[in-house]
């Protein structure tokens, strides 16, 4: 069931990591008290157990899978067959690591991760017209419920205390002054944003105070929703995208990605609506006969739900250009689908933004915090100096590009204070670069120049408005680079860079999908070893305005 040297590749490979984790483990657990060193080497026992559980099920399935469809399957079907294996096997992958990125990272240590709870639980007090919710000049607070001021409590960069709370047995569910007295907390400032980003994040904080549960335990359950509503637009992304299974799939379990879709982040729901847009639209311009109404209205939802929830990313509607026009019923019935979806997506698109955006528009420069009340650049200036503003576009892409570029795989985790070894990056990078190759396993498209000029202009695209919004919101002026990019930004629109280096120059005639898997699976053993080691060695601590605060 389980092939010799697949599972031979796997045992070395596990082995080696041991290795590594037990030179670092030596550094750090052993020097620590027994019951945090014991605590600490049971983390990372079943940590790795699972991850073994994980692998040898997914084995199973699989083999299972392939007998079930290759007697289903004729022969010219089985091709179709394979591919749909490919998309199981990703998303069970995707799964498994997304639950063990939940519970080894703590509370609040993923970027924004205070702001982003505290943001969803604005939300719920709307609901249930809580007048708990605070405005101050700095910020808007929302009150919270005594045990989850608890969850509040946790250091944004987690140190073994952090693990220390979540071994401390919290209570299931609540009652008296820890269910129905609130406060506020200085931590968790409710930064604004739409609501359906955060719908499932405030559908879960609602349903654990309704039912009393407990604030731990509430934290948890809105990760979890937030994991499933990603996971779900990942099964129809993988099951339609008709080439480029293999590449949405590694996108898919990078450890930056699943770091940020295992958490209370946004960011879940704009990479679950990217993949699935991307997929549909591929979906349409190369496998379907004919576009209809239904599809057209998918496209259109997708695009509104997800445009405004981060401004840069608007720019993938100019994807649905692949779709030729000779699928539709007739040019008059292209031109009217053209217009509805522009005419929708940019109302809702303004409707959000134009509030969020006034501020950028005034001549009077924000002042930034993190840099002592600098100001900043803003919208006008730019504007009226496009020599100046094009030049740090590139000079940003010069000095940051490959720090962008690294990070957008995973280099640096939690807040940017949790290094990742090369060991677990460069991997991803090679895989990735292989997923462009004709494999056996994946269908053998021809990608046409224009279509191919349109994915790479909307990639240029996303990435220099990326830019150009942190030259506005976040950069000092003088400055010659913009401040605060990060890579992750990139990580929406990367399925259709990398498909557009798709090629039928380098091809793999052995099927690349096994050892890609296995190699997934010791970066993720890696990567979460890593990280536990890295927590249990320090204590923990927040940064506000550049300095460090306990």
């Amino acid at each position: 069931m389980i092939k010799n040297k697949s599972f031979a590749a796997f045992c070395l490979s596990f082995l080696f990591v041991i290795v590594l984790v037990a030179c670092g483990m030596k550094n750090s657990v052993l020097t620590l008290n027994d019951m945090t060193k014991i605590k600490a080497f049971y983390v990372l026992i079943v940590l790795l157990g699972v991850a073994i559980t994980g692998f040898l099920a997914w084995r199973v399935f699989e083999a299972k899978c392939s007998k079930d469809e290759a007697g289903q399957a004729s022969r010219e079907d089985r091709p179709a067959a394979k591919r749909d294996i490919t998309a199981k096997r990703f998303w069970l992958l995707a799964l498994c690591w997304g639950f063990l990125y939940m519970f080894v990272f703590p509370p609040l240590s993923s970027p924004d991760e205070n702001n982003h709870y505290a943001q969803a639980y604005y939300n719920a007090n709307i609901v249930l017209s809580s007048s708990e919710n605070v405005s101050f000049p700095d910020g808007d607070y929302p009150g919270m419920r005594l045990t989850d001021l608890e969850v509040a409590e946790f250091y944004t960069r987690p140190g073994v205390e952090d693990y220390q709370k979540l071994f401390s047995g919290a209570p299931l569910f609540v009652s008296g002054d820890q269910q129905n007295v609130y406060g506020i907390s200085d931590r968790t400032e409710a930064l604004g944003g739409v609501f359906w980003a955060y719908l499932p994040q405030t559908v879960a904080i609602l349903i654990g105070r309704v039912i009393h549960l407990g604030g731990l335990w509430t934290f948890y359950l809105a990760r979890l929703f937030n994991f499933a509503v990603y996971m779900t637009l990942l099964w129809f992304a993988l099951k339609w995208i008709p080439f480029g299974k293999n590449t949405l799939g590694v996108i898919a379990l990078l450890p930056m990605t699943l770091h940020l879709v295992a958490s209370l982040s946004y960011d879940a729901v704009i990479l679950g609506l990217s993949f699935f847009f991307i997929a549909k639209v591929l979906q349409l311009a190369y496998q379907a006969e004919h576009v209809t109404r239904r599809d057209m209205a998918i496209l259109t939802a997708s695009m509104a739900l997800l445009a405004p929830i981060k401004v840069i990313y608007v720019l993938m509607a100019f994807l649905c250009f692949l779709i030729p026009k000779q699928k539709f019923k007739s040019p008059k019935s292209f031109k009217l689908s053209a217009a509805v979806m522009a005419g929708i997506v940019a109302l809702i698109f303004l409707l959000v933004n134009i509030p969020r955006l006034l501020p950028y528009l005034n001549e009077s420069n924000l002042t930034l915090e993190y840099a002592g009340g600098a100001e900043c650049y803003t919208l006008a200036e730019l504007i009226k100096n496009p020599v100046k503003t094009v030049y740090i576009l590139f000079n940003t892409i010069r000095v940051y590009g490959g720090e962008h570029f690294t990070r957008m795989f995973g280099e640096w985790l939690g807040w940017l204070e949790i290094r990742i070894p090369l060991l677990a990056i460069i991997p991803c990078i090679l895989m990735l670069a292989l997923t462009t190759a004709v494999t056996p396993s994946e269908p053998n498209v021809r990608i046409e120049k224009k279509n191919r000029v349109i994915g790479i202009l909307v990639t240029a695209g996303v990435i220099l408005l990326a830019i150009f919004s942190m030259l506005a919101a976040w950069t000092p002026t003088g400055s010659s680079v913009a401040e605060g990019v990060q890579g992750r930004y990139y990580l929406p629109i990367l399925p259709i860079a990398v498909l557009c280096a798709r090629n039928r120059f380098l091809e793999i005639h052995k099927d690349p999908r096994d050892g890609m898997c296995l190699a997934l699976c010791m970066v993720h053993i890696l990567t979460l070893t890593t990280v536990i080691e890295t927590i249990v060695v320090r204590l923990g601590y927040h940064v506000v305005n550049g300095v460090i605060v306990r």
